[in-house]
Formats: C-alpha cells, structure tokens, sequence
C-alpha cells in the first residue's frame, strides 16, 4: 500500500511540474524586440582608442 502511494504521490509531482514548465514556456517575460547594441557599444570604443 505504501509503495503505491509514493508510485501516486511521484507521478502527480512529475505531471506537476511537466504542466508548470510547458505552461511557462509560452510566456516570455520581457518583449522580444530588444535590440542588443553590444556590439555596436564595442566597435564604438574600440574605434574611440584609435
């Protein structure tokens, strides 16, 4: 009786966390239309040290 309780018990645990971690994927935080000036920041300094 013991070992199916924990068999119950691990299975809710795993569909869980399944449910939680699909669930999240969807919803980004932040937007998507950053723009990344990295690289445009280091070619600007780099081009300052000339």
């Amino acid at each position: 009786m013991g070992l199916l309780m924990m068999a119950v018990l691990v299975t809710l645990i795993v569909l869980g966390l399944q449910r939680n971690h699909y669930r999240r994927r969807n919803h980004l935080a932040g937007s998507q239309n950053v723009e990344d000036r990295d690289l445009d920041r280091l070619v600007a300094e780099l081009r300052a040290r000339r």
